[in-house]
């Protein structure tokens, strides 16, 4: 990985459950609202490397393209996910901090892969997650 690469996660409240150490956050509430994020805050010129990650990588594999076409060259993904990573990596040497939301169940895991401590987000209205 490049050494001055941002990194970026796709919306606030995962953000906010957990991320990467020095990760931005698009402060966005969905996956479609990204490319805004994008065109507003990111520059093909300034940010010569972008890292993207999300939960299991299909986010990355769907946005990766849309990053190249509008002209970011040195686009990099993280193979599997978070949570691939979380499984292959261990704590003490892990740059991750916090836990990561799940599909599966709308909850978060710790770095033990283990249910975290938010509540099933199933039963929170969007506008009402903290």
């Amino acid at each position: 990985m490049a050494k001055r690469s941002s990194w970026i996660r796709r919306n606030d409240y995962e953000y906010r459950n957990g991320t990467f150490r020095g990760a931005i956050n698009p402060h966005t509430e969905k996956f479609s609202d990204l490319p805004e994020f994008v065109a507003k805050h990111l520059d093909p010129v300034k940010h010569k490397s972008i890292a993207m990650f999300c939960t299991g990588g299909i986010r990355c594999e769907k946005f990766a393209p849309y990053m190249k076409q509008i002209g970011f060259e040195n686009i990099y993904q993280l193979e599997g996910g978070i949570l691939k990573y979380i499984e292959d990596v261990s704590p003490d040497e892990s740059l991750w901090e916090g836990e990561c939301f799940v599909f599966d169940e709308r909850r978060t895991v710790d770095e033990q892969l283990k249910m975290g401590n938010e509540p099933d987000l199933s039963q929170i209205p969007p506008g009402e997650r903290k």
